[in-house]
């Protein structure tokens, strides 16, 4: 039975909680918040046996012999460099940390602990994801012509999953010092990552462009139809619930200043074929809207997980009806990580299929080209 330790008490970390649970052969045997208020209320509301403050005090203990990961990104080397040093197998949110040399001292450091190490690329758990990249492998599709990737959410415009200024779990993904650049390290990475597994690599072509929230805000207000004002230039004034205005608090603008909650970019494929990337956090109409598009010379498939999450749409032709394409069925992210960690079978060569560290730092840096202005330095 392996012992998970999990670090970080969010709503994230509650669903994996119950994820882990949900498997033979796991248990929460402790859990980790900087504020201990947090984490006593965690262990309760799970019955997790113990809690503590630090993950220090978590490892000293000795109760675990695996750690999750599932803080805000500007946390996740201090507490995964912390469990490798003392050669445990570490599972990790996505993206891998929030800078580049934070990912190559997590990278290069899992590589020398010889533990198993994944990152949760959680679109890798969609079988239709499995099912796209078989018919590119396959040839299928025929020469690849173009391909269009892109995330689309809405929360920041419409709150539809809480109030950003005042929720933890959306607040710190807009807060310069906490997040990996926005929404390019939040739905951004997701994008890399599916590309890399499908194509194995991209080149950017330097095209690229972003909004960030202060932009974003005063775009939206100047045009309201209810005659509402228009942000100031520095974009220091958002919308309030009554719908008027209320102040940014300063921390959203600190720093190098707000981060950004939409980008596209372009890239080429190894064999030329264009690629189109676009993520945003204030896409009208959007809830989590993944898709990508990959147009072949026989045809054209579609992975849209709003329409399916295991299968992809193939139109062979414009005259004929779409078929629907099953995908695999391939274990979880969650799975391959405890079937690692318990010692069941050793850690792929391949890295569990490109989910490991040296993976992620890959994604990472391929994110710092696209993204204007780059990753936080």
């Amino acid at each position: 039975m392996l012992r998970l330790g999990i670090a970080g008490t969010g709503a994230m970390a509650a669903y994996q909680v119950r994820k882990f649970r949900a498997m033979d052969g796991c248990q929460i045997s402790a859990c980790v918040d900087r504020n201990p208020g947090n984490a006593a209320d965690f262990a309760l509301r799970f019955g997790i046996p113990r809690h503590y403050s630090s993950i220090t005090d978590l490892l000293d203990a000795g109760c675990c012999q695996a750690v999750s990961c599932v803080t805000s990104d500007s946390q996740h080397a201090r507490i995964v460099l912390a469990a490798l040093e003392r050669g445990l197998p570490v599972f990790c949110e996505k993206p891998l940390a929030r800078t580049l040399p934070e990912c190559q001292a997590m990278a290069d450091l899992a590589a020398r602990a010889g533990v198993p190490n994944l990152v949760n690329f959680s679109k890798r758990n969609a079988p239709a994801l499995a099912g796209l990249k078989a018919m590119v492998e396959s040839g299928e599709l025929g020469e690849l012509v173009a391909v269009e990737a892109e995330y689309l959410q809405s929360w920041v415009l419409t709150k539809a999953w809480g109030d950003w200024l005042s929720t933890p779990r959306w607040r710190w993904r807009l807060l310069p010092g906490e997040s990996s650049a926005g929404v390019a390290g939040d739905l951004g990475s997701h994008l890399v990552d599916a590309l890399l597994y499908l194509f194995g690599d991209l080149v950017p072509t330097g095209e690229a462009r972003s909004v960030n929230l202060a932009q974003a805000l005063a775009q939206v207000l100047a045009q309201e139809a209810d005659g509402g004002q228009a942000l100031a230039a520095d974009g220091r004034q958002a919308p309030a619930a009554d719908g008027g205005q209320a102040p940014i608090p300063g921390e959203f603008l600190a720093g190098s200043g707000p981060v950004c909650v939409t980008f596209s970019a372009s890239a080429v494929l190894p064999g030329g074929a264009p690629v189109r990337l676009r993520a945003s956090w204030i896409e009208s109409g959007a809830l989590d809207d993944f898709m990508i598009v990959v147009h072949g010379s026989r045809g054209k498939a579609i992975l849209d997980f709003g329409r399916s999450r295991s299968a992809v749409a193939w139109y062979a032709d414009a005259s004929e009806p779409v078929t629907m394409v099953e995908g695999p069925q391939t274990p979880s992210t969650y799975q391959r990580f405890v079937e690692l960690a318990s010692r069941q079978r050793p850690m792929g060569a391949g890295g569990e299929d490109g989910l490991d560290f040296a993976q992620a730092l890959r994604t990472q840096r391929l994110l710092d080209s696209l993204v204007p202005g780059g990753l936080p330095r």
